[in-house]
């Protein structure tokens, strides 16, 4: 999916989900629109932070 010129994606997670570690050549930032809350893992540090709907993560290019 593309808005103008500026890729964008949905994803869906079930309640324990995540994904692989990977890295992006490019800026992100996920935008938690709706559900519970969990917990995010970005940086080379490992550290968890709580996140909820509402929030936004920012992760820099070639950021875990």
């Amino acid at each position: 999916m593309t808005t103008r010129g500026v890729p964008s994606g949905f994803w869906n997670f079930i309640r324990g989900g995540s994904t692989d570690w990977h890295r992006h050549q490019e800026e992100h930032q996920i935008y938690l629109l709706e559900g519970g809350e969990g917990g995010v893992v970005v940086g080379d540090d490992k550290t968890k932070t709580s996140v909820r709907a509402g929030d936004v993560i920012s992760t820099l290019p070639c950021e875990i």
